[in-house]
């Protein structure tokens, strides 16, 4: 019997390494602003991100001095078969719009725009208006 399991599970191996996680992570906007993503790759293309957070983004407050934001889309972003993706997705009860557009260029390198408008923590009227990001595998 134990010989039945190692071969099933010696069978099963090769479909685990098949879709690997990956986290890239790179500048976004320049000073201290980054993103961080988890991603899925399988087959040699990335399929989906797990995670797209952004930290530190520079907003632009009207009426206020200038500030900065984080926060994570909170459902996975699916990518096209050309290896593309974008996402736009209202937060803090609709005050908040995050919008991401990206591309990879290989499992381990992507770079793309993020743009956050609306109501931040102590900005009621933030825009980062769009702020350039790249990212990779270290």
């Amino acid at each position: 019997m134990v010989g039945v399991g190692l071969a099933v599970a010696l069978l099963l191996l090769p479909a685990v390494a098949l879709a690997a996680r990956r986290v890239i992570h790179g500048p976004a906007g320049g000073g201290s602003g980054t993103v961080d993503i988890t991603l899925v790759a399988k087959h040699g293309s990335v399929k989906k991100l797990t995670r797209f957070e952004f930290n530190n983004i520079p907003v632009t407050c009207t009426g206020s001095a200038p500030s900065a934001t984080s926060g994570t889309f909170p459902h996975t972003i699916h990518v096209g078969k050309d290896q593309k993706f974008s996402a736009s997705v209202k937060q803090n009860g609709g005050r908040v719009t995050y919008t991401v557009h990206g591309h990879f260029s290989s499992q381990d390198k992507a770079a793309g725009t993020l743009r956050v408008k609306g109501t931040v923590p102590g900005c009621s009227k933030a825009d980062t208006g769009k702020v350039h990001w790249s990212a990779k595998h270290n």
